[in-house]
């Protein structure tokens, strides 16, 4: 089945700072009423230009929701976890989760 859906407004968000910290920049591509974007909640462009390896935010929780992320050009991560261009990540929190 499939659902039809009428493009209702088309729009460039501003950069806005990340909560990374500094070389973090973040464009809200969705927000606002649901009804407009189910199944998506949030959906969010992110610019990382970190010039260090410093670690950002540390071990933080998640529950009931899922992350997906696309990597578009560039390497993020450890080298345990590393992501390059076109990887394609899912976090599934379910009941809950710490990363």
């Amino acid at each position: 089945m499939s659902i039809k859906r009428k493009l209702t407004k088309v729009f460039t968000p501003e950069n806005q700072p990340g909560f990374l910290g500094p070389g973090h920049w973040a464009r809200p591509v969705i927000s606002g009423p649901f009804s407009d974007s189910d199944p998506f909640i949030i959906l969010m462009d992110d610019m990382l230009d970190k010039k260090d390896t410093t670690p950002v935010g540390g071990p933080h929780p998640h529950a009931g929701f899922e992350t997906v992320s696309f990597l578009l050009e560039g390497e993020m991560g450890d080298e345990r976890h590393k992501m390059k261009g076109g990887d394609f990540q899912i976090m599934t929190a379910g009941g809950g989760i710490i990363h």
